[in-house]
């Protein structure tokens, strides 16, 4: 079916403060001068959309474009400019090339101030994309660094617009306060949690960004990034001199907090289901025990498996089926494998030393005394091309002799390559073997994947706590 190619006029803005009213005022004329009938154009908007943020897999609207684009349904795109279609170097190369291939002409729409209209050129068009990234950059650091010292919201604070200032929320300003006298009292971990789980519930945040705010100085009317800036605008909950001392003295608890939590995290890996409803088990976190656990208690009774407790089973589960692999016919069919490997790369090197000894042949009997142009010659290509694919299944034939000289050593190498992962409780070797764990109030099911290396793997054990190291 053949389909009439569109005029794709193209807008973004990144924010949804921004207005798209500037771009449809530029492309107006283009509408205009080309006369062009309603069923031939087609217009694509992203709303608050960041080319800083957003990689094109990102981006539904710029994905739908290069749909277009590919099915040779587009004959022209009209964009204000390069920074409305990407910020990114590579993705705009990307772009640049594909259209370039499908023959879609590129018009900007934006005039003056030295700016330069799309090329054939795909390295001037990279150039000038490098610049659309730089910008992108510059903006997105002097919006970060706006935002810390003129922040949209920011907890315990009340923005006025008109004059850019932050005064105390007269609805937390009390709280928040109290907040800062109590962690300037920490005495220890347990005690950080203990505050935390209160005041989170009282200023309706999380924990972490209660730590954060304890790290804060802009509660202090300050910003420490590059030396010590005062932010006039920003009424302060305490002076520098507290901030500073808060994080001389109790610094260390808050970071501690932080890698727990992070470590803690991390460790969500196992993804097992609940034997009684059959629905995945959610991940606690409890960082004041600095422990972690799988629960599930959808209308029915409680199902708990600490996670230290379930990755010790899972460890000795993994010992069973590394011990139960048989490695003998695993390395057998390997070395099966690799000489049937062997007798097909001796046989295409006969074939082309054939080839060589024939293209040889042919130069030499066609050739009517010496011509400089000898490398041009059709039959010297072909006898430099079999030379080099020659070349190659040589290297690959070492490449297999080496393999197979290293065979008999290859079983201990291998046993002790899913040791050192075992020790590391590596989630790839978890992946490898293990399909499904189903846990039940006071039993686990653990589904192993099945192959033809693997066997006599006991189907029941006892695991009691400790057992494992």
């Amino acid at each position: 079916m053949n389909y009439e190619k569109k005029h794709v006029f193209f807008r973004r803005v990144s924010t949804t403060g921004q207005s798209l009213t500037m771009q449809q005022a530029a492309d107006l004329k283009y509408r205009d001068k080309h006369k062009l009938l309603l069923h031939q154009v087609l217009v694509i908007e992203e709303n608050a959309i960041s080319a800083n943020k957003k990689s094109t897999d990102e981006r539904p609207e710029m994905q739908r474009l290069i749909s277009l684009i590919k099915n040779n349904r587009v004959d022209t795109l009209y964009a204000f400019d390069r920074t409305r279609l990407f910020r990114d170097t590579f993705e705009g190369m990307e772009f640049t090339d594909l259209c370039l291939k499908r023959q879609v002409k590129i018009v900007y729409t934006s005039e003056g101030n030295g700016h330069i209209q799309s090329t054939q050129d795909i390295f001037l068009e990279s150039f000038l994309g490098m610049f659309s990234d730089i910008e992108g950059k510059n903006i997105a650091r002097r919006t970060q660094e706006a935002n810390k010292r003129y922040p949209p919201k920011k907890l315990g604070y009340t923005k006025i617009k008109e004059s850019k200032t932050y005064i105390p929320d007269e609805k937390k300003e009390t709280i928040l306060k109290s907040y800062f006298v109590d962690v300037n009292e920490l005495a220890d971990m347990r005690h950080l949690c203990n505050i935390l789980n209160r005041y989170q519930k009282e200023l309706k945040c999380s924990a972490e960004r209660l730590v954060s705010i304890a790290q804060d100085p802009f509660y202090a009317g300050f910003d420490l990034e590059n030396g010590e800036n005062r932010l006039p605008h920003v009424t302060p909950y305490m002076t520098l001199h507290q901030h500073k001392k808060l994080q001389e003295e109790k610094g260390q608890f808050f970071t501690n907090y932080k890698k727990r939590l992070e470590t803690l995290k991390s460790q969500d890996t196992f993804a097992p289901i609940c034997g009684l409803c059959k629905k995945p088990m959610l991940y606690r976190i409890s960082v004041i025990e600095n422990k972690s656990n799988y629960s599930c208690s959808r209308k029915h009774k409680r199902v708990l498996m600490p996670f230290d407790d379930l990755s010790r089973i899972i460890q000795q589960l993994l010992q069973e089926t590394i011990k139960n692999l048989n490695f003998k016919k695993l390395l057998y069919d390997s070395a099966l494998f690799f000489r049937n490997y062997k007798k097909k790369l001796v046989m295409e090197a006969k074939a082309i030393d054939h080839q060589i000894k024939k293209y040889m042949e042919n130069l030499i009997l066609s050739t009517n005394g010496y011509s400089p142009h000898w490398k041009d010659d059709l039959a010297y290509k072909k006898l430099k091309r079999s030379k080099e694919e020659r070349e190659l299944l040589l290297k690959e034939l070492d490449e297999a002799n080496e393999y197979m000289a290293n065979q008999k050593n290859m079983r201990e190498k291998l046993e002790t390559l899913l040791t050192d992962r075992l020790k590391e409780n590596s989630p790839w070797l978890f992946s490898l073997f293990v399909r499904n764990i189903v846990i039940y109030p006071n039993s686990m099911d653990v589904e192993v994947s099945k192959f033809d290396y693997l066997t006599d793997l006991q189907k029941e054990f006892v695991y009691e706590v400790g057992e494992v190291s």
